[in-house]
């Protein structure tokens, strides 16, 4: 069989040896030939280009689904956790370690720096709860730092940080009112008023002191009787403290999706912004570091979707 372009060659010379009055003859023949051939290379780019987009728009609903996956299954933890409190009238701190290690926290929740559970104090109560910590003779708080409300200063009420799996490098956070600061308070008085699962917006934990790591804070409240109570006015009045997690945003994600996955395309993830203030960009696998694509994604260059992801009461756009 002829090659296609031995094949224009001699249809060419053909045409050549037509008589004279029908040289007209061979180039219409040889304009039809072109536009046919210029009409198939255009339907079969279009086709490409559109089994192309399938194909990302495959991979990418994939991906949103398997991260959705991921945050849900943290948010369960902290569903677990609160069920510890509400099962027991005190749940002591190594019943609390027994709990992280009974899930293995560090191996089947990567990205989860610690899990905790935070008092609510009133002012009337903080050096009676400060000589309280100081006073338990378990051995998980042996050779740590005497324990003392911080940052240090008077106010109505406090969150206290008070237990910590694992506690490690953690340990910075020990005793943190949460109340203190203004961007963990949201997530507090969110998850205490709803009863439901609330995330802080974009932060760095103390134990990371570096802004490149993005981290989101998961908290969860307990109340007096267990479960949540039905009406807002007794969520306030009832809840006793926070169950939540920290979770390092990178980690999640390079450890939810395969590198594989990772080379085909590239991800980012945002927060969006709150009144004037941009997105903050929380993941970008073609950053430099550890969660930078080992391989420059090239099969789906100039596709783009986004997808929304439910992360407690916020929204991250992927």
């Amino acid at each position: 069989m002829a090659a296609p372009d031995d094949a224009k060659l001699d249809l060419i010379a053909g045409l050549q040896q037509l008589p004279m009055r029908h040289r007209w003859l061979r180039w219409a023949v040889l304009a039809a030939s072109l536009a046919f051939s210029a009409a198939s290379t255009y339907y079969f780019r279009i086709q490409v280009q559109q089994e192309a987009r399938s194909r990302f728009e495959t991979v990418a609903i994939g991906v949103a689904n398997d991260v959705q996956s991921r945050i849900r299954a943290y948010g369960d933890v902290l569903y677990a956790l609160r069920g510890l409190f509400d099962s027991s009238n005190e749940v002591t701190r190594d019943e609390f370690h027994q709990f992280a290690q009974a899930i293995s926290l560090g191996e089947r929740y990567p990205g989860v720096t610690n899990i905790s559970f935070s008092f609510r104090v009133p002012h009337a109560r903080k050096l009676q709860f400060e000589r309280a910590v100081r006073a338990e003779r378990s051995p998980l708080v042996k050779g740590l730092p005497e324990f003392a409300i911080k940052p240090p200063g008077e106010r109505p009420e406090y969150m206290v940080l008070t237990f910590l799996e694992p506690m490690g490098k953690n340990v910075v956070a020990w005793g943190l009112d949460l109340n203190a600061d203004p961007l963990r308070r949201s997530a507090v008085d969110r998850a205490r008023d709803s009863g439901q699962i609330s995330a802080s917006s974009a932060v760095t934990l103390l134990r990371d002191g570096n802004a490149s790591v993005a981290s989101t804070l998961l908290r969860l409240a307990v109340y007096r009787g267990g479960g949540a109570p039905g009406s807002l006015e007794e969520r306030q009045r009832l809840y006793s403290g926070m169950v939540g997690s920290a979770v390092r945003v990178g980690e999640m994600i390079d450890a939810t999706l395969s590198k594989e996955i990772l080379s085909r395309a590239q991800l980012q993830i945002y927060e969006p912004g709150e009144g004037a203030a941009g997105d903050t960009l929380l993941f970008d696998s073609a950053a430099s570091g550890p969660t930078a694509s080992a391989v420059a994604p090239a099969e789906f260059s100039g596709y783009g979707v986004t997808h929304r992801l439910a992360v407690g009461d916020r929204e991250w756009r992927l």
